[in-house]
């Protein structure tokens, strides 16, 4: 099983956006949050959204993606307690617990201070 990982900073209150490239629509794999708190149970973190985006070049006349194509899962998190944790992502199909073919961890260190103001695009 191949493993990826990478390391991230934020504080408290921001935004923590995972993008993980996938083909969800023909393989039936996808990612997902491996380690998430369980029900009821306050964690680091509060997701958010969790997403696919199909590749923009490939959509077909009716703007669905077309079969083989790629995409990126995206998982979107409010950043709740300072201090260190990992968030893991496995990338398998649903319906089979025992294959996983990658593993990605995220670092999360969150430092002290207050998130930035949205100040909005433009």
């Amino acid at each position: 099983m191949a493993s990826t990982r990478q390391s991230m900073a934020v504080r408290p209150g921001e935004i923590l956006e995972i993008r993980l490239r996938g083909n969800s629509a023909s393989t039936g794999y996808s990612w997902e949050w491996m380690n998430a708190p369980l029900s009821g149970r306050p964690g680091p973190v509060r997701l958010l959204e969790n997403t696919i985006e199909p590749d923009p070049i490939a959509l077909n006349d009716q703007g669905h993606a077309m079969c083989g194509s790629g995409d990126t899962h995206i998982f979107r998190f409010e950043v709740l307690q300072p201090g260190r944790f990992q968030l893991a992502f496995g990338h398998r199909r649903p319906w089979d617990s025992i294959d996983m073919t990658r593993m990605h961890v995220v670092e999360v260190e969150v430092v002290a201070g207050r998130a930035a103001p949205d100040r909005g695009l433009g």
